[in-house]
C-alpha cells in the first residue's frame, strides 16, 4: 500500500471507530465533566479520542503487514495502557514519570548508532527514555483547548512524513501517514466545539509516536536541527510551561491555565478556532523549515526560526505577566 493509501484508510477507520467510542465512553460516564479552571468546558466531554486514534493507526499498519520494531511497539502500548489509568483513575506523578522514562527508553532501539556496542545502546536508551517522555508530556499540554492537540500533532507528523519521503524510508513515512489520517478523523470530532476529548491515553500515544519518528533521523547535525523545528510547538510548549513553574515556585507537576494557548486567548481575546489556525500556520512554517534543514538547507534557517519563536513567546508572556489571570 502506498502512504496514500494508507492515510486514507486510517483516517476512514478513525472516523468509524470515533463514534462508537464516543457512545461507549458516555454509556460508561468516561467524561470530562466542567469544574474549576481547569475545566471551563460548560458540558460534560467524553473521552476516548486516544483510543479510536490508536484503533485507526493500529488497524491500518497491521493490515499493510508493516515490518516494525517489537520493543518499541511494547513501549506504545505501555505508555497507551498508562494514559487509560491516568484518566480513569489517576497516577501519581512519580509512578507516571517511571513508566513514561521507562517506556520512552524501549525507543533506543530505533537509535541510527545504537546497535554498535552496548555503552551506545545504554546511552541511546537514556536519551530516549528523557526525549519520549518530554514528548508525552508536551502533548499532553497541548490537550487543554479544543482543536488543539490535533492541529500541532497534524503538522508535526506531516513534517515527518515528507521528510521520511524524502529519504526514501517506506516504513517510517507509512507510519507518519497512518497517524495524520488519524488525527485528521480526530480534529473532525474535536474541532471547536469539541465532541470528545484525546484523553492522557491518546496524548502520551501521540507523543511516543512521533518521538519513534524522530529518533530514527538523529543521525547528523541538519537533521537534528529539522526535527527540531518540526517538533517546535511541542518542545516551546514544554520549555515555556517548565520555566514558568519554576519561576513562580509551582510545582512542576500541577496544571494550570498558564500555557502560550492560554495566554493568546486571554490577552488577545481570541477563540479556540483561531488559536487552532495560528498554530496551524505556525507549524505549517516549521515543518517546512525542518524538512528543508533537514534535507540539506542551511541549519543557521532553522535555528534562525527556533530563535524567532523564542522570542516571540518571551514577549508573549512579558507583554502578560501584568494582566490578571496569567500565570506568570
Amino acid at each position: 500500500m502506498n502512504v496514500l493509501a494508507i492515510g486514507c484508510l486510517s483516517l476512514i477507520l478513525t472516523c468509524i471507530a470515533m463514534p462508537l467510542v464516543r457512545y461507549a465512553a458516555v454509556r460508561c460516564g468516561f467524561v470530562d465533566r466542567p469544574g474549576g479552571p481547569l475545566k471551563p468546558q460548560i458540558r460534560a466531554v467524553p473521552y476516548g479520542g486516544g483510543i479510536a486514534v490508536v484503533i485507526g493507526v493500529s488497524a491500518v499498519l497491521l493490515w499493510a503487514r508493516l515490518e516494525m520494531s517489537i520493543v518499541p511497539v511494547v513501549g506504545a502500548l505501555t505508555v497507551f495502557l498508562l494514559g487509560m489509568v491516568d484518566d480513569l483513575r489517576g497516577v501519581r506523578p512519580l509512578q507516571r514519570l517511571i513508566v513514561e522514562l521507562v517506556a520512552g527508553s524501549t525507543l533506543g532501539a530505533l537509535w541510527p548508532t545504537a546497535a554498535s556496542h552496548w555503552a551506545s545502546m545504554v546511552g541511546a536508551g537514556v536519551c530516549c527514555a528523557i526525549l519520549g517522555s518530554a514528548s508525552m508530556n508536551a502533548y499532553n499540554m497541548t490537550d487543554g483547548s479544543d482543536g488543539l492537540s490535533g492541529t500541532v500533532g497534524l503538522f508535526a507528523a506531516g513534517g515527518l512524513l515528507v521528510g521520511w519521503l524524502f529519504a526514501g524510508e517506506t516504513v517510517l513515512a507509512s507510519i507518519a501517514a497512518a497517524s495524520c489520517g488519524s488525527i485528521v478523523g480526530f480534529l473532525i470530532f474535536n474541532w471547536p466545539p469539541a465532541r470528545v476529548y484525546l484523553g492522557d491515553s491518546g496524548a502520551y500515544w501521540m507523543g511516543f509516536l512521533l518521538t519513534a519518528l524522530c529518533i530514527p533521523a538523529l543521525s547528523s547535525w541538519h537533521a537534528v536541527v529539522g526535527v527540531m523545528c518540526i517538533m517546535a510547538l511541542l518542545e516551546l510548549e514544554l520549555l515555556a510551561s517548565v520555566l514558568r513553574r519554576i519561576r513562580g515556585h509551582q510545582g512542576l507537576t500541577g496544571g494550570d491555565r498558564g500555557h502560550i494557548y492560554d495566554v493568546i486567548q486571554l490577552r488577545f481575546g481570541q477563540s479556540a478556532t483561531r488559536v487552532d489556525v495560528l498554530y496551524g500556520v505556525i507549524g505549517l512554517v516549521s515543518s517546512g523549515i525542518g524538512v528543508l534543514v533537514w534535507r540539506g538547507a542551511p541549519a543557521i534557517l532553522g535555528l534562525a526560526w527556533l530563535a524567532v519563536l523564542s522570542v516571540l513567546v518571551v514577549l508573549l508572556y512579558q507583554g502578560s505577566s501584568s494582566r490578571k489571570g496569567v500565570v506568570r
